[in-house]
């Protein structure tokens, strides 16, 4: 099951390669609350880790999948581990692709990003980073509001206490240039690994499926023998 992050829907997965190199896979693609043609709750207190995590073992249960194995990008990755600690029994294995934010960081910079989305758009926290035209549309395509939504449900929350408590084997991959933390997270998961692809950021990790795909392939391969 593939999650995409605070931006983005399920698009990205085609369009980024990953659904065609994952042959052998049951793939399953979703747009998450708000996002793509899912609707998005009046309630701005609607898009919780829980209510993510609620809707992904919904999903699970109408298609009726006991054990499955999860990939969340970006914020998406925060929902996988609070999934994999929650629901121990559900979840056969975890990737975790991008960036963990150090231990120590202040949560309260989630309100900081959520409130210049609303400012400015979503533009405010892509940066200037390179991305290819078809994750740049995607992102942009997604309403501000739920992106800052999506942002301001992180702040107090931390998936650093859930590292231990995740049962599933889990695979953190992430960009060099925007890796924090992700080998210090990956060691207190009692079988977690990091991989950091050299040269690539937060987004280029995303683009250059053809930098991840090998990991996670052989991963996914792994862990369901």
């Amino acid at each position: 099951m593939l999650h995409t992050g605070a931006g983005g829907d399920s698009r990205m997965w085609r369009d980024g390669g990953y659904v065609d190199g994952l042959p052998g896979f049951q793939v399953i693609l979703f747009d998450h609350r708000g996002h793509g043609e899912s609707s998005a709750p009046d309630d701005p207190a609607a898009y919780t880790v829980a209510h993510h995590v609620a809707d992904v073992v919904a999903l699970a249960k109408h298609l009726g999948l006991a054990r499955f194995a999860f990939w969340g990008y970006s914020a998406g990755a925060r929902v996988g581990y609070q999934l994999a600690a929650a629901e121990p029994a559900r979840v056969a294995a975890v990737v975790g692709h991008g960036t963990v934010d150090g231990e120590n960081d202040d949560p309260s910079e989630w309100l900081d990003d959520a409130a210049r989305v609303r400012a400015q758009g979503l533009d405010a926290i892509l940066g200037d980073e390179p991305m290819p035209s078809w994750l740049s549309n995607n992102l942009r395509a997604t309403d501000p509001e739920v992106v800052a939504r999506g942002l301001e449900c992180f702040a107090g929350w931390s998936p650093w206490p859930l590292f231990p408590k995740i049962a599933a084997p889990t695979l953190i991959v992430a960009g060099q240039l925007e890796d924090q933390g992700c080998a210090d997270a990956a060691a207190r998961i009692p079988w977690g690994r990091a991989v950091i692809l050299p040269g690539l950021d937060h987004l280029g990790a995303f683009a250059r499926s053809d930098a991840v795909l090998p990991h996670a392939r052989a991963f996914l391969e792994e862990a369901r023998e």
